[in-house]
């Protein structure tokens, strides 16, 4: 699992289980070192929290990453039912926090929780946020993710050729949107199973590259019969940005000859891409599809395609 990718992970986990809220409750209440009164209000809240937790784990079960997080920072004695429900007994039925303060079982749960939340404070700070500070004004970032078909690593041939590629592509979409040719830049790299380059650029040209994966994973999701190397009009049509490099030749904002070669480009630059295995992170967020069965059809075809052409 990435770092970021992890950390989100992480956040999403410690949220939807409330640590952060059971772990300050039970500071101003069972674990305050002065002796204080349990309201029924606190004993309310408290039962409500683990109900939350109890809740949010059977949810997190479903998801593979959450339990190897759960597993790994040895979580999983908090949530077994029998120890949510003695806590929740002790809870409503002590009259105040001394009765509980020096309890085992909520000494436990509490450290248990602040290491998770401390985890989680210290991976933010030290691993993800110096990979994204310092971004410039009027720049934004993208994350490229190169798709690891068996699982295994990528082959370095299949890295350089990327690289190549973005560096191409970027070039003819910062001409196409600004009008000069610039050089993308690497923000960070984050390895794991995929890898994933965070390219660095001008805002508007990291927004038109993201919006044209966007459209190219949407179309061959949808037609995983295109053979990316042999039919790029079918690609040109589908993207917007080739639509806007035909509108300016078209009002004679552009001249035909740069327009000509700004659209192959990209359209090929593109399809070259996706054909070894580059898509953009976001899609996957609002587009849930098996990405290993599309995207493996993708580089068979290219393949094919390859073979076909050195046997004509």
């Amino acid at each position: 699992m990435r770092t970021i990718e992890f950390a989100a992970a992480m956040d999403s986990l410690l949220e939807n289980l409330r640590f952060a809220d059971i772990a300050r409750l039970l500071e101003a209440s069972a674990l305050n070192p002065s002796n204080l009164a349990l309201t029924s209000e606190q004993k309310a809240v408290f039962s409500a929290l683990i109900f939350d937790l109890q809740t949010a784990y059977s949810v997190a079960n479903e998801d593979p990453e959450k339990v190897a997080i759960i597993s790994a920072l040895g979580l999983d004695p908090i949530f077994l039912p029998q120890t949510l429900g003695a806590l929740i007994t002790q809870f409503n039925n002590a009259t105040a926090s001394s009765q509980l303060s020096n309890d085992r079982g909520f000494l436990r749960l509490y450290f248990m929780l602040r290491s998770a939340l401390a985890l989680q404070a210290g991976v933010k700070k030290l691993l993800v946020n110096p990979k994204l500070e310092g971004i410039p004004k009027g720049d934004a970032t993208l994350d490229v993710e190169i798709f690891d078909y068996e699982g295994t690593g990528i082959e370095l041939a299949r890295l350089v050729e990327v690289v190549g590629s973005v560096e191409k592509l970027f070039l003819a979409v910062s001409e196409a949107v600004t009008g000069h040719r610039q050089l993308a830049k690497v923000k960070y790299v984050d390895s794991g199973t995929p890898i994933i380059i965070s390219l660095q650029g001008v805002e508007g040209v990291i927004n038109a590259i993201r919006k044209s994966f966007k459209e190219i994973w949407q179309l061959v999701r949808d037609h995983k019969n295109i053979k990316l190397d042999k039919n790029l009009g079918s690609i040109k049509e589908g993207l917007s940005l080739i639509s806007d490099i035909r509108s300016r030749v078209a009002n004679k904002d552009l001249d035909p000859e740069t327009g000509h070669r700004l659209e192959h480009a990209i359209s090929s630059q593109m399809t070259r891409l996706i054909g070894v295995g580059v898509m953009v992170t976001e899609t996957e967020a609002v587009q849930m599809y098996d990405r290993k069965a599309v995207m493996t059809a993708i580089r068979d075809l290219r393949l094919l395609g390859n073979e076909s052409e050195k046997s004509e």
